[in-house]
């Protein structure tokens, strides 16, 4: 029989619904993945092992990518794997993704190697063959892994524009109302002076007209006949160049600054627009800033009186569960006005993948302390209100185990009906691969992956006309009583790790969120066997017997330990409340935090810009003030092209720099390239060239 999807949906009234597979697709493909102990912690990616110890932590920036094409039809992951292990780039075949497109087959392939891309792309140089066939390999943007935190802000993408060719345009009139209306409606200047004879002629000048019109299309924009002028008369453009290849030029000047995941044609703007605007985004954060830096207000290589624009765009997106966003949507609404007036665009995209559960909302915005204060509005209105009841929160301990309030919470779903057991028992009866419980929707739902069969018992065990026979727990296999590990009574909600000691559910979950690393580094250690035990708890066992909660305060905590113990590897960054990190580096390099924007020096700690850290602390300590002071009261001066510090005592202000030769004037340190220029500029804007008294 053909596999079917079910959707089995919990509702107090009304008889079941189902929805068969080709209506609700398939599943995301990183929804049944099994739980790799992989958390986004800081803004970094986190692995953890036994025992809830870090065993690897990446950030975003250590990631690359590369795209290989003119591979073989049906190429598999394995023999990309091996190809470039030939080439000495080792990758698991897990990275690699085989592709078809336009006829042409390839594979992307990722790598946690920050400069894995870069060594494939010069291994793999045009003409290169593989297997007999010619190979390309590209840099692309490098896919993060599933589940990665959206909500840092990144500054790969750039505004870029520049002045359109434009004409001046000279209109002539021999009636003064007539220039004036048509100067009213072209909001034009109208310059008047006497011509030849008795009359007054009239001009009316137009600027920023598009350098392809002609005189016909003047004469065509004036509708009415009475307002036509006798003369029409066009200049020359501001340049020749046409924008298909001033826009080719444009993109030349960014690739030269770093490879582009992409650059979009010029945005189609009205043609009273001054200029053109486009928008490209690099594949590293640094070559954004960096063309930020070298090209904004740069002279345009085709219109040399006019300058180019280039402007970082800092963004950040966030994926919301689509009930969640409906919930907040008028309070986010309401915020929009602010951000529109900070300049900051907001984007809620249409739902996407096959159960359109999720929207992804981005802002945007080129100034970066408006992206971080609208960020952070952004995950308040998400974090949504915590529930209280006399500014107590509404929580109590009783809803971690088996305690009072959650016996009461049971006894009220027997009451109406409801029941949760049921649900763990068709995940029991027909195998958990087969059934998906939907939390998020509204109503919630039981998605059964399987036959018509499966659907019909897992719908009779929830009407209760199912009698299944109950589990025997390993932990009953005998009657008497066990002691817990810990508290050395009766074991009360027993557990059992997999070193075969037993526990109170309550007292395990105390003693893993209790753990601490004073020791050594984070470890949660068995304390069976009064305390001799000390094998490392299983990460079956964590996620098994911890509540959702108390897992993930856990791991929190084992980063946290592990990222204080390690100064010399990662950091905080240095901004109050912002828990993200960054690597430690010997090379001075400045890193932007992508949660807050704030620069740090990776070696000096310091938020130091364009300036070595020696000259940062110079300048902190007040030392650079007092050897400036000192060089003022000793009359020495830095050359102005080679910064060599010079000392004259005394004769002629023509001085010459022993390390680059520069030709200077002593009083206003200006250079010429020779020394009879000196004298001619001293004679002429000092009175001369030798110092004279009090001067």
């Amino acid at each position: 029989m053909e596999q079917s999807v079910y959707i089995y949906i919990l509702t107090m009234a009304g008889p079941p619904r189902t929805r068969p597979l080709n209506h609700w697709m398939k599943l995301e493909q990183d929804e049944d993945k099994k739980d790799d102990f992989t958390r986004t912690i800081g803004g970094a990616f986190v692995q953890f092992d036994a025992g809830a110890r870090v065993s690897k932590i990446r950030l975003p920036g250590d990631f690359s990518a590369a795209r290989i094409s003119g591979l073989r039809q049906n190429t598999s992951k394995e023999s990309v794997r091996d190809m470039l292990a030939e080439k000495g780039l080792h990758v698991s075949a897990d990275d690699i993704c085989t592709f078809h497109m336009e006829g042409s087959y390839g594979a992307t392939v990722r790598s946690d190697d920050a400069s894995f891309s870069k060594r494939l792309c010069s291994l793999v140089q045009p003409g290169c063959t593989w297997g007999g066939l010619k190979i390309l390999a590209t840099p692309i943007a490098a896919p993060m892994p599933s589940g990665h935190n959206t909500r840092r802000v990144v500054c790969k993408k750039v505004h870029v524009s520049w002045h359109k060719a434009v004409k001046i345009v000279w209109l002539n009139f021999g009636n003064g109302e007539i220039a004036r209306r048509v100067s009213n409606i072209a909001k034009s200047v109208v310059p008047s002076w006497p011509a030849r004879g008795n009359h007054i002629a009239w001009t009316v000048v137009l600027t920023d007209v598009p350098a392809a019109a002609q005189k016909s299309d003047v004469s065509q924009a004036i509708t009415h006949e009475r307002n036509r002028p006798h003369h029409v008369e066009i200049g020359a453009p501001t340049y020749s160049t046409d924008e298909e290849t001033a826009t080719a030029m444009i993109r030349s000047l960014l690739t030269n600054i770093g490879p582009l995941e992409y650059c979009e044609d010029p945005l189609e703007t009205s043609a009273n627009a001054r200029r053109v605007k486009a928008t490209a985004r690099f594949l590293d954060e640094s070559d954004a800033r960096r063309a930020s830096r070298e090209l904004d207000k740069m002279e345009l290589p085709f219109h040399h009186k006019a300058r180019l624009s280039v402007q970082v765009v800092y963004s950040a997106k966030f994926k919301v569960a689509i009930n969640v966003f409906d919930a907040v949507k008028s309070q986010i609404v309401a915020q929009q006005t602010t951000w529109k007036d900070k300049n900051i665009s907001f984007r809620a995209y249409n739902p996407t993948g096959p159960l359109q559960r999720f929207r992804v909302l981005k802002i945007e915005g080129e100034l970066a302390e408006n992206v971080v204060s609208a960020k952070a509005d952004l995950e308040s209105i998400l974090a949504g209100v915590v529930a209280t009841d006399n500014d107590a929160t509404l929580w109590h301990s009783s809803l971690k185990g088996n305690g009072q309030l959650f016996q009461a919470i049971k006894s009220l779903e027997k009451e109406l009906s409801v029941t949760s057991s049921g649900t763990r028992t068709i995940a029991g009866q027909l195998g958990p691969e087969k059934v998906l419980f939907d939390i998020i929707s509204t109503p919630k739902k039981i998605i059964i992956s399987g036959s018509l069969e499966d659907y019909d018992l897992a719908v009779a065990i929830m009407e209760g006309r199912k009698q299944v026979p109950e589990r025997v727990e390993k932990l009953k296999l005998d009657d008497t009583a066990q002691e817990c590990s810990i508290c050395w009574t009766e074991a009360d909600t027993p557990i059992k790790t997999e070193c075969g000691h037993i526990y109170c559910l309550e007292c395990f979950e105390d003693s893993c969120t209790k753990a601490n690393a004073t020791g050594g580094d984070f470890t949660i250690l068995c304390h069976g066997n009064q305390g001799n035990c000390r094998s490392v708890v299983s990460v079956e066992d964590l996620q098994t017997y911890l509540s959702s909660a108390a897992l993930e305060a856990v791991l929190e905590q084992s980063f946290s330990c592990h990222i204080k113990r390690n100064p010399n590897m990662f950091r905080y960054c240095p901004s109050p409340d912002c828990n993200f990190i960054y690597r430690v580096s010997s090379a001075a390099r400045t890193q932007n935090c992508s949660n807050c924007l704030r620069p740090t020096c990776s070696a000096c700690h310091e938020p130091h810009i364009d300036m070595s850290c020696a000259e940062h602390q110079d300048l902190k300590s007040g030392r650079f003030a007092a050897f400036m002071k000192l060089k003022k009261k000793l009359g020495i001066k830095d050359c102005p092209k080679c910064a060599t510090p010079l000392e004259k005592v005394s004769g002629c202000n023509h001085m010459t720099c022993a390390a680059c030769k520069a030709h200077i004037c002593w009083v206003c340190l200006m250079t010429f390239p020779n020394g009879a220029a000196v004298y001619d500029h001293m004679w002429k804007l000092h009175g001369g060239h030798i110092d004279l008294p009090d001067v």
